[in-house]
């Protein structure tokens, strides 16, 4: 009651004041200074210049999902990102569904950049096993906060460090009994280089070298009593890319080489071959302790529609070549892999269309199966 009086109180007070300078030209009321003459539309401009809302969804014969993304930046602070993200997909295969809601802040703090994730999620779908069938569920929540600091520069060198911690817990049910209950605990330092110049003939070149070691760890409770288990682990990852224009179109080779003395953590893993890499793999992915990809693109100049003056298009062909040696810890994936891929580009004002065409070239990495038919993605993004 106390505060609904605080607040009435308040709301009076406003409202006699503007009462009182209602009689006022503009230059003599200092409420005109404060508020502008449509404040609704005033506000209403600010945040969808600082609010970006996006969304997608994709359906197959097996499986449906969809993401909606909220994403202010500057809305506050500064060089501060709030994000909110809402996940859900279904599959056709053991009825599984699962969804997720994680919110994403990033900021400046003591000349160095944070980021923090928070997410939870659920999952639930059908399991067979020794000739019986079980529904299944479980929950998961994960809390991240990763971070870099400018250490050096001279020139186009830059040294950085970067550092990240991972804290996620999951429980597992079947058939509404408790089966386990897992924690796992990752954190990380390392040190990042890279340097950028101008190199003979107008190509622009870009290194970077990482060096990264940390613990991981991991606790297991069960019906059948309590597991832990705690290693550390190095890796190092060097990456360049080169491009050049050349009669107007844009060429580019990029690539990505990890050494790992040791297995990793499934997240420290680097993906040579996937469909968010490049189109052509029908959905198959690879992640490897060690290993590499390397690819190449040729992006024409945009072309003006005839018919549409603010339509423009443009045409992109890839190559990617993926591989990994073989290890102890990677026997079951090791190989190399390759695919190619055209992609077609229609974009306006707030308006864009993408068409990528995919198909694997060959495959000797013993986890990939060579797909019949190419892999097709089509996709519009339209500014509301």
């Amino acid at each position: 009651m106390g505060r609904a009086l605080s607040v009435a109180l308040i709301f009076g007070v406003l409202a006699g004041q503007v009462s009182a300078n209602s009689g006022k030209s503009p230059a003599e009321s200092p409420l005109w200074d404060l508020y502008p003459t449509d404040l609704v539309q005033s506000v209403t401009r600010y945040v969808a210049s600082h609010v970006e809302f996006s969304g997608d969804s994709r359906q197959t014969s097996d499986k449906a999902d969809g993401r909606i993304n909220l994403v202010s930046n500057n809305l506050i602070w500064s060089q501060h990102v709030l994000g909110l993200n809402f996940s859900d997909s279904i599959a056709r295969e053991g009825s599984a569904e699962s969804t997720s809601l994680a919110l994403r802040y990033s900021f400046p703090l003591a000349g160095s950049d944070f980021r923090i994730d928070l997410e939870n999620g659920d999952y639930s779908g059908e399991a067979s096993g020794s000739g019986l069938r079980y529904d299944t569920r479980g929950a998961r929540r994960n809390f991240k906060i990763t971070g870099n600091r400018p250490l050096w520069s001279w020139r186009n060198l830059e040294v950085s460090s970067v550092f990240s911690h991972i804290s996620s817990s999951s429980s597992a049910f079947e058939d509404s009994l408790w089966v386990e209950d897992a924690a796992h605990r990752l954190s990380s330092f390392g040190l990042h280089g890279s340097a950028s110049r101008e190199l003979f003939g107008g190509v622009y070149a870009t290194t970077s070298l990482m060096v990264v070691g940390g613990m991981d760890s991991e606790e297991i409770s069960s019906s059948s009593g309590k597991s832990s288990d705690s290693e550390g682990f190095h890796r190092f990852a060097l990456a360049a890319t080169f491009s050049k224009d050349v009669l107007s179109w844009r060429l580019g080779l990029n690539g990505r080489y990890q050494f790992a003395p040791e297995d990793l953590p499934s997240s420290e893993y680097l993906g040579i071959a996937g469909p968010g890499m490049m189109r052509g793999f029908n959905g198959q992915s690879v992640r490897v302790a060690q290993g590499g990809w390397l690819r190449m693109n040729a992006r024409s100049p945009g072309y003006h529609w005839p018919f549409a003056s603010e339509l423009n298009s443009s045409i992109t062909f890839s190559l990617l070549q993926g591989w990994a040696p073989y290890s102890a810890v990677q026997s079951d994936r090791f190989g190399s892999a390759s695919t190619g891929e055209i992609s077609v580009q229609l974009y306006a004002k707030d308006f864009q269309a993408d068409m990528r065409i995919g198909q694997m070239l060959n495959a000797s990495n013993t986890a990939l199966l060579m797909p019949t038919s190419p892999d097709l993605s089509f996709s519009i993004t339209v500014g509301i």
